[in-house]
């Protein structure tokens, strides 16, 4: 029975150690010294610790410190040698030793920091004389620039460690070439700063102020001796961070919350992180940075200025996670290495640019509201757009040069609203229905896979272009439009001979042109006005190059056609035109021109017998046009005033036609 309960009682000891031991925040091996304090004429000065376990202490620079009084907080368990209690001279430096229960030791030196009238105004600092000569004076702000080193010259400085006093300046630090120093470790305790300045110095390697926090105006490093950049604790500048300095490799700004801008560049710059970066209140840049692989801005909330990613080769994906708001343009081009570009949160741009970006193949921006500016999305392989959505745009919208991509429609159902449409170089095919978007200009050009093209009622401006060289299968469809200002078919030409009817159009308010080869007959059954002028000219690089039987147009039949303020018609293969009820052309040019100079199945123009006015008419090298009868109205009533007839079976005079000779003798 004994033994048993010296058991029990040793297990219920070893229990009971173990439950202490998890019950205390501490393990044996804390050794901080956590404050310290002086007490002297009855007022109590306290330290400031720092990262380098240096203890600051700032008191008046007349205050005799002999036997202050030292009231400390170390770690529980630890012991302090000496005991800053027993101290008496507390007017110069002291160095304290705190040792953990096991036996750790941590060094503190304690230094006593007598303040002064601030340096008013600018301290330039020429030479190592003039560093320890400011050094000596305690200063622990500069309520002007801070100049280290001369512009330019033969006095230099070599070292400034001597100014750890100091603590603030309220404008800039600017660093001069003249500086020779490896790096900036006397700015150590610097807290708060104007601006940084450092251009073109060639012996700094190190930038690191461990203390600063604040800037209020700009951060500039331009330098390539540089190799790091290490700034802990800054948490805001609120001017332009701008560094180009090309030995940095990695750029990491732990604490940095908002920037008033930021622009970088250089060769080597692998790295860039600004965890908790909530704001950039300028523009960001990330430009000419062939070596970057991370960007990590992942609280970027909002940028007020422009956004800017350009000629980046390395970096595979521009994530911003919870971007908002663009207030500038927002810019990625020229950038070969991104592939992916995720912007699932972003909803306002002025603008957004796209460009050149050879391998980007996928785009996530779900929520853009408003652009406003223009949208250009150009030269990618990507091959949808199905995770885009733009509500409307006050600029243009352009697609460009995207010639992976297989369809657009469902990118078109979420725009509602934009001025221009510009679509280039692009191998969709199908149906595309615009009828739903404000818009006021449409140009399309090289799109040649479309069937159908449906439009709003009208529009400013309509230009549908192909290239001469290229041979189509089919000219889309045009649906819907009924009033437009400018109307434009250019260059297209199509693998066999067929005919092309627009049949919705009703009025044209300026010009129209429509230059097609292989149509043998256009049709426009619905248009009734042409306020400018009608031109149908020849493809005329068709017969220059690789002519291979094409044919111009032979006949054109616009039934309702009532006034045009000039048609023009260039066709070596004219055969017959049919405006029945066309009664006003100011002037008429019927014609074949270079290359051909020859229509030979154009007999007459009685399909414009309803003339009442033409004031000036031009036929040139119809080689069996015998019969001018049509101008028998415009001839008797005097409205036509000129006529300039070259090259054809018949070349009357005026005064022949008003001899009543309309048909060749």
């Amino acid at each position: 029975m004994k033994k048993l309960y010296q058991v029990l009682s040793a297990v219920l000891l070893v229990a009971s150690l173990f439950s202490c031991k998890e019950d205390t925040p501490f393990n044996g091996t804390d050794n901080r010294l956590l404050s310290l304090s002086l007490t002297a004429s009855g007022q109590e000065y306290k330290g400031v610790i720092t990262a380098e376990n240096n203890i600051h202490i700032t008191v008046p620079i007349d205050l005799d410190l002999n036997n202050a009084q030292a009231v400390y907080v170390i770690s529980e368990q630890a012991h302090i040698l000496p005991d800053p209690a027993k101290i008496t001279d507390w007017n110069n430096e002291q160095v304290f030793n705190v040792i953990s229960y096991d036996g750790e030791k941590r060094t503190y030196v304690v230094r006593i920091i007598r303040q002064t009238e601030t340096a008013a105004g600018d301290v330039l600092l020429a030479t190592d004389e003039e560093v320890k000569a400011f050094a000596g004076k305690g200063i622990s702000t500069v309520s002007g620039n801070l100049i280290i080193g001369r512009e330019a010259g033969t006095d230099s400085v070599n070292n400034i460690d001597a100014l750890t006093y100091l603590t603030k300046v309220d404008y800039t630090i600017i660093v001069n070439p003249t500086y020779k120093g490896r790096d900036l470790s006397g700015l150590r305790n610097v807290t708060e700063i104007g601006g940084l300045q450092m251009n073109g110095n060639k012996f700094i390697q190190s930038l690191t102020l461990k203390s600063l926090k604040t800037v209020y105006e700009d951060l500039v490093v331009q330098s390539d001796t540089v190799k790091e950049i290490h700034l802990p604790l800054l948490t805001e500048v609120r001017g332009h961070i701008d560094i180009q300095a090309n030995g940095v490799t990695g750029l990491d700004f732990p604490e940095l919350q908002k920037a008033g801008g930021i622009s970088l560049k250089g060769n080597r710059l692998s790295m860039l992180k600004a965890k908790k970066m909530d704001e950039v209140a300028g523009r960001f840049t990330l430009e000419n940075l062939p070596s970057l692989e991370t960007v990590d801005v992942s609280k970027l909330r909002a940028i007020a200025g422009e956004c800017k990613v350009n000629k980046l080769t390395t970096l595979g994906t521009l994530s911003l996670p919870v971007l908002k708001t663009v207030n500038g343009n927002f810019t990625l081009e020229n950038s070969p290495g991104i592939a992916e570009c995720y912007l699932p949160l972003l909803e306002q741009t002025k603008g957004f640019r796209l460009c050149n970006n050879t391998k980007l193949s996928r785009l996530f921006a779900p929520k853009i509201k408003e652009v406003d500016g223009d949208f250009l999305f150009q030269g990618s392989p990507i091959k949808n757009l199905d995770q885009v959505v733009v509500e409307t745009i006050t600029g243009k919208l352009s697609l460009s040069n995207l010639m992976g991509l297989q369809s657009i429609c469902s990118f078109f159902q979420s725009v509602q609203k934009t001025q221009a449409l510009e679509l280039s170089y692009l191998l969709t095919n199908g149906s595309l229905d615009l009828s739903g978007i404000t818009f006021e200009k449409l140009d399309i050009n090289h799109c040649s896979n479309l069937s159908e093209i449906v439009l709003p009622e009208e529009l400013n401006s309509f230009t549908l272009k192909g290239q001469p060289s290229f041979r189509q299968e089919q000219i889309p469809v045009i649906k819907g439009l009924k009033k437009v200002g400018n109307f434009s078919l250019i260059d297209i030409v199509t693998k066999n001979v067929s005919d092309y009817t627009i049949s919705d159009l009703e009025m044209v308010t300026n010009n129209i042109s429509i230059k097609l080869a292989n149509i043998h007959t256009l049709k426009m059954s619905a248009l009734r006005s042409v306020k400018g002028a009608f031109s149908l000219p020849c493809v005329t690089s068709v017969y220059q190059y690789n002519h291979s039987g094409e044919v111009s147009v032979g006949l054109v039949v616009c039934p309702l056609l009532e006034m045009a303020n000039s048609l023009y018609i260039d066709s070596p293969d004219l055969e017959r035109v049919d405006f029945q009820k066309l009664t006003t052309v100011d002037k008429l040019q019927i014609v074949s021109y270079y290359p051909v100079n020859n229509n030979s199945k154009l007999t007459d123009l009685n399909g414009l017998s309803a003339l009442n006015h033409v004031r000036s008419l031009e036929t040139k090298n119809l080689k069996v046009f015998t019969d001018y009868s049509f101008l028998k109205t415009v001839v008797e009533n005097g409205a036509l005033q000129e006529i300039k007839a070259t090259g054809n079976a018949y070349n009357p005079t005026l005064e022949d036609l008003q001899e009543g000779k309309y048909v060749k003798p």
